[in-house]
């Protein structure tokens, strides 16, 4: 049926980064389809379409997840307000919005990756290949 999980998609953040990104996909996947589909189906407290700068968000429960978000993307998990965290705000000011509005979001970074801020789990300081791979200057 058309539900929203909002509480699993919330508790994907503490998966392993690569089942926590198959199931978030799966759930932004499923609000494009009900999107598209039968809007009134959509409980308003599970799901909000929103934009910040360029890009649509859903809101999955606690995560902002950006609309174009799919299990074709790598996914960093990255730990909210840690070096790591300040890094990106820092080197990519286009997602300074959105990280300001949620402590847990899934921001596209590039083609091929994407970070999920939390602030449970994830990395406090970027190693250089992870810099490489979400397009930040490697120090």
């Amino acid at each position: 049926d058309g539900a929203i999980d909002a509480a699993l998609a919330g508790a994907a953040v503490t998966l392993e980064s690569g089942e926590a990104a198959n199931v978030i996909a799966r759930k932004n996947a499923a609000l494009k389809s009900i999107s598209s589909m039968d809007r009134e189906r959509i409980s308003r407290t599970a799901f909000a379409r929103q934009r910040w700068g360029d890009r649509w968000y859903n809101r999955l429960g606690p995560l902002l997840v950006d609309a174009a978000f799919d299990e074709d993307f790598e996914i960093q998990m990255v730990r909210f307000a840690s070096d790591a965290y300040f890094d990106l705000v820092r080197e990519r000011p286009e997602l300074r919005a959105v990280l300001a509005a949620s402590r847990e979001a899934v921001v596209i970074v590039n083609d091929r990756w994407a970070v999920l801020v939390s602030d449970r789990v994830g990395v406090e300081v970027f190693s250089d290949e992870q810099r490489k791979h979400l397009g930040l200057a490697v120090r």
